[in-house]
């Protein structure tokens, strides 16, 4: 790609749709950091005439706008170059698939036009057909850079049709219990992790159940506590048949239940509920009565999946991000609306298109190698609700809507290894702590994208500290993982964050860590420039 805004042209290659040729593209950077069209200098205003609802408002163009290209014929009218580009539609609504057929091999033939560089003084003066094309070539490649190049685009109600009429549907189908009760006695791994939440359920069963109760604006520790006692309960009594599991699962979820509702005014809170409620009342669907089901169902409509709606309706608010919020609400919702879709088919079929469309926006920014701007505890939680929601319509639907094939999502495993030092830290920039957290969905991206590797150093980092998700996921991973090699440097380009190390699985390695990027990326700090240095088993600097 040429940057004709630079003093010598800079190639990235970037593969599209049907070449891997790279492409010259005609663009200019501008000032939002924050949006993939920037990662790959394409202004959106390019893309506003042929696809409104993808464009963003831009800031600008400078006191050079001389590039700028303006179109005021028929339906193509757009914002002129005096009018403020806040007028360029906002709402967004970016497509599930490539373009159709018709319109994909229109922008192919134009995208076989223009593979010629263009310098600045031709772009000056170059004829308006010229500049169409460009602006068409431009779009083609930033779609084919962000989004899955083979998406499921069918309408949602012929995707609904695939629904799993029988539960269980989410994460863990009952088809794979056996093979994990299996793998458990043969891997001594998998052994310790059992044994362990065991344990942690003997305890659970004298815990008191959830009470509503806000620690200043948020639910959240009690929304949190349902998901870990209700998932790890039910999970249990899914592998050992024991009933006094099932039945503290179902008293959790009928305290949760009877809430006045779940603190839709900090709606993580309400995304964690549904998640929770929804797996109890999916695992435990056949130990439940018709009346429990019939009380947990309506919580989770009715605190869960409508509010969800009316802010979907809305426009505004989290699904409209490209940070963690969008991905925890969009996976709790998504859980919710599989769970409940055999009794609510309508309320589903809306909830369940909203979240499809809109986390495309949070996974773009994944893009080009898989950082994370928010930092590596930000990225775990975006990442575990990112695959609730993949893994959630995989199991239910048998598809991803092509969302795992999106730039940087299977590279993104290697972030999280790559943050974490010799001494089990974090380079915790942004709101980060120095402790990472454990990570069971490194499980499931390891059998998704072929990466044992990314198992090897989760088993490796949480020892016998092990999830029900960590037991589950593991299922189907080899007994003996390798020992992994990454490479010892890496810089995440997307987020301008580098990391260096002397050697992997040594305590007393040299770690360095550095950190450029975006001052205004979601949840974080002046930290520009800031660095760790690990060494000789302490914490340097």
């Amino acid at each position: 790609m040429f940057f004709p805004d630079s003093s010598e042209p800079r190639r990235v290659d970037i593969n599209p749709l049907t070449t891997d040729a790279p492409l010259p593209v005609w663009g200019r950077g501008w000032r939002d950091e924050k949006s993939v069209w920037n990662k790959l200098r394409v202004h959106p205003d390019f893309v506003a005439p042929f696809f409104p609802t993808l464009a963003k408002p831009s800031q600008g163009w400078g006191k050079d706008r001389s590039l700028a290209p303006s179109f005021d014929r028929g339906q193509q009218k757009h914002a002129s170059r005096n009018r403020p580009s806040s007028r360029v539609n906002t709402n967004f609504s970016p497509p599930i698939a490539m373009p159709p057929g018709g319109l994909c091999k229109i922008l192919i033939r134009i995208q076989s036009a223009c593979l010629a560089s263009v310098s600045p003084a031709e772009a000056r003066s170059m004829p308006h057909s010229r500049r169409v094309a460009l602006q068409a070539l431009a779009f083609l490649v930033m779609i084919s850079a962000t989004l899955p190049g083979r998406a499921d685009d069918r309408p949602i109600a012929e995707v609904l049709r695939a629904l799993r009429p029988d539960h269980p549907r989410l994460y863990v189908l009952d088809e794979e219990i056996d093979g994990i009760k299996q793998q458990i006695k043969s891997d001594a791994r998998l052994r310790r992790w059992y044994d362990r939440l065991q344990k942690d359920a003997e305890k659970m069963l004298k815990e008191p159940v959830v009470v509503h109760r806000l620690i200043g604006p948020r639910l959240l520790d009690q929304s949190r506590a349902a998901l870990r006692r209700i998932s790890t309960l039910a999970g249990l009594y899914r592998l050992d048949g024991d009933h006094r599991k099932a039945d503290r699962a179902r008293q959790e979820m009928l305290a949760a239940a009877a809430f006045p509702d779940w603190n839709p005014a900090h709606f993580l809170d309400v995304a964690e509920m549904t998640n929770a409620l929804a797996i109890g009342y999916d695992w435990l669907y056949q130990f439940l009565t018709d009346a429990d089901r019939a009380r947990i169902r309506q919580a989770i409509v009715e605190k869960g999946l409508k509010p969800g709606l009316l802010i979907y309706e809305s426009g505004r608010g989290w699904p409209t991000v490209i940070h963690n919020w969008n991905q925890v609400c969009n996976g709790g919702l998504t859980a919710g609306a599989l769970a409940v879709a055999d009794r609510e088919p309508d309320l589903a079929r809306q909830l369940i298109d909203h979240a499809r469309r809109s986390i495309v926006r949070a996974m773009a920014s994944f893009a080009p190698d898989g950082g994370w701007a928010e930092g590596p505890g930000y990225w775990n939680y975006a990442t575990e609700y990112n695959v609730f929601f993949l893994s959630a319509v995989e199991s239910a639907l048998g598809t991803d809507f092509g969302l795992k094939q999106m730039a940087g999502f299977r590279e993104t495993g290697e972030f999280r290894m790559q943050s974490i030092g010799p001494l089990n830290r974090t380079f915790n920039y942004a709101d980060a702590h120095d402790s990472p957290g454990a990570a069971p969905q490194m499980f499931w991206f390891a059998k998704a994208f072929s990466r044992p590797d990314y198992a090897e150093h989760e088993s490796r980092y949480i020892g016998d500290r092990a999830g029900i998700f960590h037991l589950l996921w593991a299922a189907g991973l080899p007994a003996a993982l390798p020992d992994s090699a990454p490479p010892l440097d890496k810089l995440f380009r997307g987020i301008d964050v580098a990391f260096f190390r002397s050697a992997w699985n040594d305590k007393d390695a040299i770690f360095v860590a550095f950190k450029g990027g975006d001052n205004r990326a979601n949840h974080s700090h002046l930290d520009l420039g800031t660095f760790v240095l690990d060494a000789l088993g302490l914490n340097q600097a």
